[in-house]
């Protein structure tokens, strides 16, 4: 499931949160917010965890074959959930990498 909203427009990150935690199997909440906010480690999180990596490292991963296994290591358990969370981006000018990733990851 994809969940998407123009910039800036609330309640995207908060309805994908709790679909993710409430989902009946394992779920992956994937953070592709292209301004690099990473809402989910502020607002849920409550600031306590920095959480950088995550979809900036998958373009590497795709070409070495090893997708499945990087995002398994970077996905942070969401507690209260089977499910987890994958940082995005720290800055917009990491997007410009991120192109080939979208079909993979799909």
């Amino acid at each position: 499931m994809t969940l998407c909203s123009v910039g800036g427009a609330p309640g995207a990150t908060t309805t994908a949160l709790g679909l993710a935690m409430t989902w009946p199997s394992e779920a992956l909440l994937i953070d592709a917010d292209p301004s690099g906010a990473q809402p989910v480690p502020a607002g849920f999180f409550r600031g306590t965890q920095t959480l950088s990596g995550g979809l900036i490292e998958l373009p590497q991963a795709v070409e070495r074959g090893v997708l499945a296994a990087v995002i398994d290591r970077l996905a942070v358990p969401l507690p209260g959930s089977s499910a987890r969370l994958l940082p995005g981006i720290e800055s917009p000018r990491q997007m410009r990498a991120l192109p080939s990733l979208w079909a993979p990851l799909a």
